[in-house]
């Protein structure tokens, strides 16, 4: 995995809630969201001009990077319809 997808993923390490059941949570304070929405944001730019120049990238790895630029629109629509 790309150092990037590291990064991405290390945003989201304080926000991790572990369940008993071997699920988890991931918990993220209103106050923080736009912040979180900007780095991860400017993290997948960043890898999807690495993907268009390298492109090494695993099946995985570019799933991953969907997977983010969906959340990021779905974060950001959640901070219109709160008024954040």
């Amino acid at each position: 995995m790309s150092d990037e997808l590291k990064s991405i993923q290390s945003l989201f390490k304080e926000y991790i809630v572990r369940r008993r059941n071997g699920q988890c949570q991931v918990l993220i304070p209103l106050r923080e969201l736009d912040s979180l929405c900007l780095k991860i944001e400017k993290l997948l730019l960043k890898e999807n001009y690495l993907l268009t120049k390298k492109k090494q990238f695993t099946k995985d790895e570019i799933k991953l990077i969907r997977k983010m630029a969906c959340l990021i629109k779905d974060l950001k629509r959640i901070l219109v319809e709160i008024g954040f």
